[in-house]
């Protein structure tokens, strides 16, 4: 009878991770997200998902005119584990710009948070 064991996994938080791609340990094409700290491989981006991410952009972008800003295909960072890379994120219009910081959980309306994850 053969023993199971299991094995301590290595938890990453945001931080570490963002600085995994800065020395390039992450490459900038890999395509992966930060998981509940689990580095995790997305799947591949092929034309009818691109169709779909195009279309819902210009939708939500139309639709929403000012009132929020649409984000495609960028990072979001919701708490010290996780720093996701949805599709589309609905975002709040905010003071400081998004160039200066990556859109947290607190940027996100209450109404455009996905009650699943991917």
């Amino acid at each position: 009878m053969l023993a199971q064991f299991e094995r301590a996994r290595r938890l990453f938080t945001v931080e570490e991770y963002q600085r995994m791609a800065e020395v390039g340990i992450l490459g900038p094409g890999e395509r992966v997200e930060l998981i509940e700290g689990e580095i995790v491989e997305m799947s591949p981006i092929n034309p009818p998902h691109v169709g779909c991410v195009i279309n819902l952009n210009r939708l939500l972008l139309l639709g929403l005119r000012d009132r929020a800003v649409v984000s495609s295909q960028n990072s979001v960072v919701i708490g010290p584990r996780s720093q996701r890379q949805p599709d589309i994120l609905v975002l709040r219009i905010r003071d400081a710009s998004y160039s200066v910081a990556y859109a947290t959980g607190e940027d996100v309306p209450p109404r455009s948070r996905s009650p699943t994850p991917r």
